[in-house]
């Protein structure tokens, strides 16, 4: 709950007009994804967001995993983040009571989109997660926005996300998140992905010093609202 309580102060008092987020590593317990999506339908299914919402996550495969089952992500614009109807006394936090029940908390952070490219969020329900640690983060953004200009096409719509971590991270200062169909669509998207050589190369000349922290997928189980 204390942790939530600092996201729900962090959308508050901040006037960024950007889009942003706060996600939540968590181990659902053995057999308790069900009830928990039946907490979060009960508590969203007929929400209506001003911005953004909210989707639960489970992770597939890579670096964290067995370290963390899910994430929680809220997705949003900071300055109208929330649902358009006010929520009753304690609803919400007896939703969140109830809903720990179901896991245990690993770890959290909060940051912004920095560039964004492609089709809707909601349009794909599966991601490969970079976290990073960039050292000059005005050339690592510069670089990515444009190889991902020269590789649109090949990607088509598919979306990419670059972001920063404002809030934990946990070592990492940015995040690159790269969308897709399902898992055989991403690695075929890869394998497209190696005829750009020369733009590649270009790119890791470019970008500056980057340390790679972390590097997984995931699937949307379920998302309420609009993003």
């Amino acid at each position: 709950m204390r942790k939530f309580l600092l996201f729900i102060a962090f959308i508050t008092v901040t006037t960024l007009s950007s889009q942003s987020f706060s996600v939540f590593h968590i181990q659902v317990e053995k057999g308790g994804e069900q009830a928990l999506l039946k907490l979060f339908d009960d508590t969203f299914g007929d929400k209506e967001f001003k911005s953004g919402g909210v989707q639960i996550e489970a992770i597939h495969v890579g670096d964290i995993d067995g370290y963390a089952s899910h994430r929680i992500a809220f997705i949003g614009d900071p300055s109208n983040w929330g649902t358009v109807d006010e929520w009753e006394p304690n609803e919400f936090q007896l939703f969140w009571s109830r809903a720990q029940d179901h896991f245990e908390w690993k770890r959290s952070a909060s940051g912004n989109f920095l560039s964004y490219d492609g089709g809707a969020i909601s349009e794909y329900d599966y991601y490969q997660i970079y976290e990073i640690d960039v050292d000059n983060p005005a050339a690592f953004k510069s670089a990515h926005d444009k190889i991902v200009k020269q590789l649109s096409d090949s990607r088509e719509g598919r979306p990419v996300a670059l972001g920063d971590f404002s809030i934990g991270g946990n070592g990492a200062s940015h995040w690159v998140g790269v969308g897709a169909k399902n898992w055989n669509d991403l690695m075929i998207q890869k394998s497209k992905n190696e005829s750009y050589s020369k733009e590649w190369q270009a790119y890791y000349n470019n970008r500056g010093k980057v340390e790679s922290m972390r590097n997984y997928t995931f699937w949307v189980v379920k998302r309420y609202g609009d993003f």
